[in-house]
């Protein structure tokens, strides 16, 4: 099996949900990994690629690189990101490898010499940097933090997203319950970047109120700090908070949705962030440690258990399986985040993303293509009717994924093309397992004119 009910059964909306197993587990470290993939190239912002991308590289092939040393430059219109080595060893590589998002990109390949000798660490105190808005920003991106350097200028309130989209990862309830003290002096560092004060909400799901308690803790040491508990999880609670608004008196916020592709979108005066930035901020600004680790819910069937680990930054999938207790040749279905919004992957020789917060790997049935049931291939759409009911757009997507592959583009959009959340839920109750939400991904990227391929395209449409 696959880790989920046949398709030829009746499902519920979401996944095997490990959520009540894996909240209550201590997040873990595992040892440094055999080698890392770090990108120069990793387009997270719009996950397409862009010419003006370019990168620069302070390393050669054969050198000797320190656990925290910057190797690398991200350039990208006009910011700068820099890049860390995670472990100590020597760089094997430098070139283009197979990036998570689906294309090739530059890359340097480090293998571990198990030492794990550190750079000397340079907190913000010991820096010589002034406490001015433009050097805290160049502080952060000095030290990788992923965090939007293309600030709006009126900012009115500021959001943290601790809701979880995907129901089997607790990677942002763990770091609310372990990584209190960071968060709230993280936020503190943070909250600088903004010339005046600005309201600051946790969003919080109902689910999840034993975060509550946590969450007023920090409220009460920081001004203008409040908890609002929401029904529904990012991405779906950020559509419904642009239709309904958060109000503060007689300010409206307008939420800041960074993955969006819309065009004419309405600029935002409010910005979201993630609880994992907030800790990178911490570790950055007080301990001078580079964004080189970051915390992962590793879930699926393809491990012994559901963990939550502290992995160091371009560890490779195939790594953390075997430290999982899974085997690598019985993986059949991996995807870079969840199952319902996560990114398919055919290899398990690929890094996780720096802002992964989890990654799913089942078991599948473990026959040769040739004997593998029907239900468990791409087949034709049979006009079932499950994707537009489970949409909570409330579009057509075996509709528009049809006008997609005809490249009729302006009906696609007609029918709600860009109202489309990414969430997954047609994919995952399509009983043709028709790869829909990815087509509907790459009719976005065509429809505005940027181009993409699928990892190894796999979903030859052109």
């Amino acid at each position: 099996m696959d880790g989920f009910w046949p398709t030829f059964t009746k499902r519920t909306l979401r996944p095997a949900n490990y959520m009540q197993e894996i909240a209550a587990m201590h997040t873990e470290g595992i040892e440094t990994p055999e080698k890392v993939v770090l990108f120069l190239q990793d387009f997270c912002q719009d996950f397409c690629v862009k010419s003006n991308d370019i990168y620069e590289v302070y390393v050669k092939e054969g050198e000797r690189v320190l656990t925290g040393q910057k190797i690398g430059l991200l350039l990208s219109d006009s910011k700068k990101l820099a890049v860390h080595s995670s472990i100590s060893g020597e760089v094997i590589t430098l070139g283009e490898a197979l990036h998570p998002l689906g294309w090739k990109a530059y890359a340097i390949t480090i293998k571990s010499d198990g030492k794990d000798e550190r750079a000397q660490l340079r907190p913000f105190e010991g820096s010589g940097l002034t406490s001015s808005k433009e050097d805290l920003l160049h502080f952060l991106s000095d030290m990788g933090i992923l965090i939007d350097y293309g600030l709006p200028e009126q900012v009115s309130t500021l959001l943290i997203n601790v809701t979880e989209f995907e129901p089997c990862f607790s990677s942002k309830e763990r770091l609310v319950v372990e990584e209190q003290e960071k968060l709230a002096k993280g936020l503190e560092v943070f909250l600088k970047l903004f010339d005046s004060a600005i309201n600051t909400i946790f969003l919080l799901e109902k689910r999840h109120q034993h975060l509550f308690s946590n969450l007023r803790q920090i409220c009460s040491v920081i001004k203008n700090t409040d908890v609002q508990v929401v029904r529904r999880p990012y991405p779906v609670t950020l559509q419904s908070l642009l239709r309904e608004r958060i109000t503060d008196g007689k300010k409206t916020a307008m939420i800041k949705w960074p993955n969006a592709v819309m065009p004419n979108a309405v600029m935002p005066n409010a910005v979201m962030i993630e609880p994992s930035v907030l800790v990178s901020i911490y570790d950055a600004y007080y301990k001078g440690e580079p964004f080189i680790r970051q915390l992962i819910s590793v879930v699926g069937s393809a491990v012994k258990k559901p963990l939550n680990l502290w992995i160091r930054c371009g560890t490779t999938v195939d790594y953390i399986v075997d430290r999982c207790g899974g085997k690598t040749t019985n993986v059949k279905r991996l995807t870079m985040g969840g199952p319902l919004m996560g990114v398919p992957q055919h290899t398990v020789d690929v890094p996780v993303l720096k802002r992964a917060n989890g990654i799913s790997i089942d078991v599948a049935v473990l026959f040769d293509d040739e004997r593998k049931s029907r239900v468990y291939k791409p087949t034709q759409c049979i006009r079932c009717g499950k994707c537009v009911d489970v949409c909570p757009a409330k579009i057509t997507p075996n509709a528009i994924v049809d006008l997609i592959q005809d490249r009729r583009y302006e009906e696609a959009i007609r029918l709600g093309l860009f109202s489309c959340l990414e969430c997954g839920l047609c994919y995952y109750v399509c009983p043709s397992i028709l790869p829909l939400m990815e087509l509907m991904k790459m009719g976005k990227y065509r429809a505005v004119g940027k181009h993409t391929l699928l990892t190894y395209n796999y979903y030859k449409m052109l």
